[in-house]
């Protein structure tokens, strides 16, 4: 657009211009006015938006910042994270290969302990084989005395009876196991023990009901052993031999152990009224009265005591005569049992001797000791010892024969746990102290004289000292197990009750422990 000369002009003339205009040039102004406006309206729109977006450049890239500090942030903790990671995955591979190498030693420990486990179990195959070839010995040997017992007595049968306790073994252990609560004992809610037998020598092991779920893993084996249901006269009939070596001059112990409750006293006593319920020594009573009278044709002449003795609270009481009684070891010689004289060959006197013993047994089973405990409604609170002496001659046109034999028949009382022996007196807990103390004695002195058997080929003063003056048991049971003419046999009741089932598993240990012991002589 070309511009005039009237169009240069300034705002402050402007009033003197527009009065020397012409009405065209006015318009002409006016529009020029107006697109004035409107151009300068346009800028101040630009400035403003300028603005604006400058602003929203600025919040845009600070918000860009933030974001990019934020994304450095996480890329660095991101990468601790991931070196920790590392460092954990390291610790985890050292941690695997050291489990791999403990798996590895495992199984090489498992295969020596199968290793070893077979070997033990060829070796007791191979001693279980030995065994029965001496029982087959023992057999053959006791068939040949069976043959002389109608002939003359002479010493050589008496040596064939000896020889066959010895091949037996000098301290022989049986097993018999109770077939339940019995009428006098209280029953609970327990699940019976199911017993199993490898052979008629092996207890393989128990097991009880699901309640329970205690199954051990140990063998035991004795000599003999009687499960459920076994009679009376089946456990005598394995241990009359042994009674018969009484009237060769022996000195013959069988003693039952057990907890309470597990049928001690009622395989040694029975019952009296009955004649299959005969326990072993009023069977024992028996049995050497027949065979007396059937030496007596020999010319054998024979005096006969006994006596019945209690050890309660270590203190040794005579039952025949309760306010009799032995307190302390180092007074013995002030103590005599009674000794009753119950039959005599010489005596012209009608005698009733198996009567009069049966008699005695009933005195001394009510002066006997007993309570009413959680287990037992007759427990047992003493060992009692039952002694027949047996004194024998024989004169011929050769020589004098002259035995002197003793048969020791002993309940021990029944082994507890204190702690569940509930509901009763001071007094009764007291017992159980002194029973638990005396048998733990006799465990001591097993031990020793088991350790000394196995090392029977050294100097003697490398032999353990054996504690029999610890108690008044084992200071009793000395001659049983310290002399060479001792034949000594133990009976280990087991309960068949599940609630019993720890104690029994000690005594069948103990047990395995005294099997393990050869009878020496005294040091």
């Amino acid at each position: 657009m070309e511009s005039t000369d009237s169009e240069h002009f300034s705002l402050t003339d402007l009033p003197e211009a527009v009065e020397t205009m012409s009405n065209s040039q006015i318009l002409k102004l006016r529009s020029k006015l107006v697109k004035l406006k409107k151009m300068l309206k346009e800028n101040n729109c630009g400035n403003v938006k300028i603005g604006y977006l400058q602003q929203c450049i600025r919040a845009q890239k600070h918000k860009n910042l933030l974001q990019m500090i934020k994304t450095e942030k996480a890329k660095a903790a991101l990468l601790t994270k991931e070196a920790k990671l590392e460092d954990q995955a390291l610790l985890l591979q050292e941690k695997e290969d050291k489990l791999q190498a403990k798996k590895e030693e495992l199984k090489l420990r498992q295969a020596s302990v199968e290793r070893m486990r077979e070997k033990k179990q060829a070796v007791e195959d191979t001693l279980m084989q030995d065994s029965d070839q001496l029982k087959s010995d023992a057999a053959k040997l006791q068939t040949k005395i069976t043959e002389f017992s109608t002939k003359k007595e002479t010493g050589y049968s008496r040596f064939l009876r000896n020889t066959v306790q010895e091949l037996r073994g000098n301290i022989r252990v049986l097993c018999r196991v109770r077939a339940g609560p019995e009428e006098g004992v209280r029953v609970r809610n327990d699940h019976l023990v199911e017993v199993t037998l490898e052979s008629k020598r092996c207890l393989k092991g128990m097991k009880v009901g699901k309640e329970k779920g205690y199954e051990p893993k140990e063998r035991f084996v004795f000599d003999h052993c009687f499960v459920q249901g076994s009679t009376q006269e089946e456990v005598f009939c394995e241990v009359q031999n042994l009674v018969t070596n009484a009237l060769d001059g022996y000195k013959v112990c069988i003693f039952a152990y057990g907890q309470t409750g597990s049928g001690k006293t009622y395989t040694m006593e029975g019952e009296y009224h009955e004649r299959q319920l005969y326990g072993i020594i009023p069977r024992t009573v028996v049995h050497i009265f027949d065979l007396l009278s059937q030496r007596e044709k020999d010319q054998w002449r024979f005096e006969i005591q006994c006596c019945f003795q209690e050890i309660y609270m270590n203190q040794i009481r005579d039952l025949l005569d309760p306010e009799n009684c032995m307190t302390q070891m180092n007074k013995a010689s002030s103590y005599e049992p009674t000794l009753v004289k119950v039959y005599s060959t010489e005596s012209e006197e009608k005698q009733t001797p198996v009567t009069e013993i049966f008699d005695l047994l009933k005195t001394a089973r009510e002066n006997r000791v007993t309570s009413d405990n959680k287990f037992n409604a007759r427990s047992s609170r003493s060992h009692s010892i039952f002694q027949l002496f047996i004194n024998s001659v024989q004169e011929n046109s050769e020589k004098k024969v002259k035995f002197e034999g003793c048969v020791n028949l002993i309940d021990l009382a029944g082994s507890e746990r204190l702690h569940k022996t509930q509901n009763v007196s001071k007094k009764v807990l007291e017992e159980s102290k002194a029973i638990n103390y005396s048998l733990s004695c006799l465990k001591d002195v097993i031990q020793a004289i088991s350790s000394n058997s196995s090392t029977e080929d050294q100097e003697v003063e490398n032999e353990n000292h054996v504690p029999f003056r610890n108690s008044k048991l084992t200071y009793f049971l000395k001659p049983q197990l310290t002399s060479e003419s001792a034949k000594t046999l133990m009976i280990v009741n087991a309960s068949s009750e599940s609630a019993h089932i720890p104690e029994t598993i000690n005594s069948l240990r103990f047990a395995t422990e005294v099997n393990k012991c050869v009878v020496s002589r005294s040091r």
